[in-house]
């Protein structure tokens, strides 16, 4: 396997969804209740948990692998990989206590590790789901290219797995491939159950494909989820913006105004000319209408040259 070359990023990532193995467990009961008691009583949920390993179960690793993923879910890495080995003493090829010990490594940030584990996972049961879609995580932001294979092998083997289109998805968007991303997100969202984060990354594809009315009908069904979502509402400010020109209201005034300039202001200007000088006739006597005539006179000089700089 290659050698991964990871930078601390690639190392925050968080067991997923798919981090629970398949419940179903006689025992997943008593495994439950003794998992209350870890925090606040390990001596005694410890003291449950090898009660529950007595007898036939002494070699169980299902059980094991159980219990594991029970302290590991109260954050307990240590006592997790202690049952994951157990597991792996009793059964070298459980490839679900190969599952296990990549999430405790994984949790420690050990990528290394927890990619080696899930790609021995697969080696042992290839059709173990689970380790497909941790492995592509793991790989996700650091060769998407690797997690690419690997989804496209598991969908050959779980074609109706819809949740390989979701994953597809997130790692197109990671390679910058949106036309693809957004196929695979509309894949996923005729049968899966979309979240807030899936409504965001499939309007933004939207978006960047200018597809601004679908885009904004994705905005609106995420903002329904999360109506505090920042990133929903600066595309719906986007979309907005694209399916509505700016100053669009101003459409109306514009159209008022190009009739008044082109067609009824000439007229106007014709006649309050002819108007003033008639009056400026009747007045030319008048001493103290001198100063009055002269701003007459300067208004129809301007209002000539308006007249004829109207003149189609």
């Amino acid at each position: 396997m290659k050698k991964l070359v990871l930078t601390v990023m690639s190392l925050c990532l968080a067991v997923t969804m798919w981090g629970q193995t398949p419940a179903g467990s006689e025992w997943s009961p008593q495994v439950k209740q003794a998992a209350t008691m870890i925090k606040e009583n390990p001596a005694k949920a410890s003291e449950a948990f090898d009660e529950l390993m007595k007898g036939k179960n002494k070699k169980n690793t299902s059980l094991l692998v159980e219990i594991g993923r029970a302290y590991l879910d109260q954050g307990k890495t240590a006592e997790a990989a202690e049952y994951a080995q157990r597991a792996k003493d009793v059964n070298s090829k459980c490839a679900v206590a190969y599952l296990l010990s990549g999430d405790v490594a994984l949790k420690l940030n050990d990528v290394n590790k927890a990619s080696s584990d899930y790609n021995q996972a697969i080696y042992l049961d290839e059709n173990c789901s689970e380790a497909y879609f941790k492995y592509a995580q793991v790989y996700k932001g650091v060769d998407p290219q690797l997690s690419l294979d690997m989804l496209m092998r598991l969908q050959t083997k779980a074609p109706d797995d819809n949740r390989i289109s979701k994953e597809l998805a997130d790692v197109y968007y990671t390679m910058g491939q949106y036309g693809k991303a957004k196929e695979a997100y509309e894949s996923y969202l005729k049968v899966g159950t979309p979240t807030e984060q899936d409504y965001t990354r499939y309007a933004t594809l939207l978006y960047l494909n200018k597809d601004y009315a679908q885009s904004s009908d994705m905005v609106k069904k995420g903002l329904e989820l999360a109506p505090e979502n920042h990133v929903l509402k600066r595309l719906a400010m986007y979309d907005n913006l694209e399916l509505k020109p700016p100053l669009s209201f101003l459409i109306p005034v514009i159209r008022i105004m190009y009739i008044w300039i082109t067609f009824i202001s000439p007229v106007c200007w014709k006649l309050t000319s002819s108007m003033m000088k008639r009056w400026h006739s009747s007045t030319k006597h008048w001493l103290w209408t001198n100063r009055i005539r002269k701003s007459i006179k300067i208004s129809l000089m301007y209002t000539k040259r308006n007249v004829i700089f109207r003149r189609p």
